[in-house]
């Protein structure tokens, strides 16, 4: 995720683990991570997931502090 112009440039080659991601703030799996590589969400990117899951009308069941400093997966 970069800044373009002032807005958010989005990489579409990280949509499955947004995906994961947008899973476990709707409290439908346990853990934002998905399999290998691990890789770290930035807390911008995560607290900008929650609010557009919130926008669209879904229910999050993650606070903003759960959102942040998710780092990678150790398993």
């Amino acid at each position: 995720m970069r800044r373009h112009s002032g807005r958010l440039k989005i990489r579409i080659a990280r949509f499955p683990h947004r995906y994961k991601l947008a899973a476990w703030l709707t409290g439908k799996v346990p853990n934002p991570y998905a399999r290998l590589p691990r890789v770290a969400f930035p807390d911008e990117e995560v607290l900008m997931m929650r609010a557009a899951l919130i926008r669209s009308g879904f229910a999050v069941v993650r606070e903003p502090g759960e959102c942040e400093r998710l780092g990678a997966a150790s398993y």
